[in-house]
């Protein structure tokens, strides 16, 4: 009898004991929080608005300007690594977006002929640090970028056209926040985040009869995203 009221003593002692130690540093109730650090994968949608202008010459000397503002739907899927210290996050990620941004405009000088600018694609790597409170995290984020810009100026009257497609260089930056849902594992992320990319370019393009080269000057792109994110935290 006795040696059996001591197994349960015992066992009781080592209950509590493992209770205690599981609410240290966190109120009672609620479970601790959960690292930040790791490896994470996740899609997003959301819209992008973008301003557009361009210098364009069809190959004879006269000079046109364009410009115009398109929007349309965007969606990507993202990948980093991150690591935590005391309330810094730190963390490098890349993403890959689609989307269906086009701008075709009518030249002024030239009646009929057009003009178009058209973006499907963009990517980019940046660097994030965030902050965390609790289950809350906000960032900002900065990095390099590039788009797949599709440049395309026509004559109806003659068939002639000028087509190129290109990876253009560029920059971006930005911020967002993240709340966990830390009861999961792998943990689930669910955030909101706004980025600007901005891209310059010149571009040359033979026309399809061969008797012109048409030229892109100072053209520049500006991109305005803002996105839902989900993802999946490794930790």
């Amino acid at each position: 009898m006795r040696r059996s009221v001591g197994v349960v003593a015992a066992a009781a002692v080592c209950l509590c004991q493992s209770a205690m130690a599981a609410d240290v540093g966190s109120p009672v109730g609620r479970p601790l929080a959960r690292s930040w650090a790791g490896f994470y994968v996740g899609g997003h949608g959301g819209g992008v608005w973008s301003s557009s202008g361009y210098t364009f010459d069809n190959g004879s000397g006269t000079l046109e300007n364009f410009g115009r503002d398109p929007a349309s739907w965007l969606f990507g899927a993202h990948v980093g690594l991150q690591g935590q210290w005391g309330n810094i996050v730190l963390g490098l990620e890349g993403a890959y977006d689609w989307t269906g941004l086009s701008s075709t405009e009518t030249s002024v000088l030239f009646a009929g002929r057009t003009r178009s600018l058209d973006a499907d694609n963009i990517a980019s790597v940046v660097g994030k640090v965030g902050y965390v409170s609790g289950n809350w995290m906000p960032y900002v984020k900065g990095g390099w970028a590039m788009a797949d810009i599709r440049t395309f100026a026509l004559n109806p009257a003659t068939g002639t056209r000028a087509e190129g497609t290109n990876w253009e260089g560029g920059w971006t930056v930005g911020g967002g926040v993240d709340f966990m849902f830390a009861p999961f594992s792998p943990v689930l992320i669910l955030g909101v985040d706004f980025s600007y990319s901005a891209f310059d370019f010149n571009r040359s393009i033979v026309s399809s009869s061969g008797a012109s080269t048409a030229v892109w000057s100072n053209s520049s792109w500006d991109f305005y995203a803002l996105t839902v994110r989900l993802s999946y935290l490794f930790n």
